[in-house]
């Protein structure tokens, strides 16, 4: 299922999981939303601080696997990419897609 970041949150996206689909989503770059990295709940923008890669050397900037949860207690795996759109410089697109 492909969608838009209005919709990205982690509840949605496990619950389309549950279901049998795949999900491709923009996220949002928000200070309320956490995702499991490598032990620690952190935003987006404290991940990709962490892990960020030189943009000459690839096409995306950073792919990650972090986990993402519910109020349910419910998680599960996601590869988080962080792209450059070339035509305007500095401008990000976050994605995620479920594994």
């Amino acid at each position: 299922m492909l969608f838009d970041s209005w919709f990205s949150y982690p509840a949605i996206i496990i619950e389309i999981f549950k279901i049998k689909l795949k999900t491709v989503a923009r996220l949002k770059k928000t200070k309320n939303i956490y995702y499991k990295f490598e032990g620690e709940k952190r935003t987006l923008n404290q991940i990709y601080k962490s892990k960020r890669k030189r943009p000459e050397r690839s096409k995306y900037l950073l792919s990650v696997i972090a986990t993402i949860s519910n109020d349910k207690g419910n998680t599960l795996d996601a590869k988080l990419y962080l792209l450059e759109i070339e035509i305007i410089r500095f401008l990000y697109v976050r994605s995620l897609s479920t594994i």
